[in-house]
């Protein structure tokens, strides 16, 4: 056993090694139990070819943490990144003395919720406006969720608001059944709502509205000047079917 974790250290000179070795200790137990588990695996791992065999294997192909802590993939080459998502530049620009710049909790560590809405098919005409949902505004939408329970044959379904149908899905035929689907233009995902519409006035919900004409805003916009968005789906081509359940689901992160 001895000289099988001698080999061991010697495969990886990163490990500093166990107590008893010539070396300052390190994770003992961690590679004493990890030779233990070799010797039983390979049978000849006593062989003065060793060496080559522990790169080979690293562990039964599983990712390692050496002890310096470093993170090592078997299948996955060591490199490091030359480009950035956003708002990841902003993150690694963090440096110096430079003002600090922080993700919005609509970028990260924000709250997902989810407003789900189902609509009963019953042969409703092309060109018909539904209403699916009302999300706040200053979050930002991350997914969008359709299934039927039935194929909606040519009819074609274009999600948006009550300023531009096609806003968040472009018009597209729907023929999976039971199939979860997740929809939507890139360019809508994980973009500030900063502007929403009334699905019934079709007017700009917003509070200057209500603040400029406190009795017009109010039969104009069900929020009273709230700060929201009506999600709205529109038909096309051909009518829906005379039959079955289409749910939409809009996931979105505010805090």
């Amino acid at each position: 056993m001895r000289r099988n974790i001698e080999l061991f250290n010697e495969a990886y000179p990163g490990s500093r090694g166990i107590p008893g070795l010539g070396h300052a200790p390190a994770m003992p137990v961690v590679q004493a139990a990890l030779a233990g588990l070799l010797a039983r695996e390979r049978p000849n791992f006593g062989d003065p070819d060793l060496r080559k065999q522990m790169r080979d294997l690293r562990f039964g192909g599983l990712s390692r943490i050496d002890a310096e802590g470093q993170y090592h993939s078997p299948n996955v080459a060591d490199a490091v990144a030359s480009a950035y998502f956003t708002p990841m530049t902003n993150i690694v620009a963090n440096l110096g003395g430079a003002v600090q710049q922080l993700p919005q909790a609509w970028q990260f560590g924000g709250k997902q919720r989810t407003f789900g809405g189902g609509l009963t098919l019953n042969s409703q005409a092309s060109g018909t406006t539904f209403g699916v949902c009302r999300v706040p505004l200053f979050g930002a939408i991350v997914g969008i969720t359709l299934v039927t329970s039935i194929s909606l044959g040519t009819a074609t379904l274009a999600i948006g608001d009550a300023n531009a149908a096609a806003q968040y899905v472009a018009a597209a035929t729907y023929t999976a059944v039971d199939t979860p689907t997740r929809i939507g233009k890139a360019a809508q995902h994980l973009t500030q709502l900063l502007q929403g519409y009334d699905a019934v006035s079709g007017k700009a919900t917003n509070y200057a509205a209500a603040q400029n004409d406190p009795q017009s805003a109010a039969p104009e916009s069900q929020g009273f000047g709230g700060l929201y968005e009506d999600i709205t789906m529109v038909t096309a081509v051909a009518a829906l079917p005379a039959s079955g359940t289409l749910v939409i689901l809009v996931d979105y992160v505010l805090d």
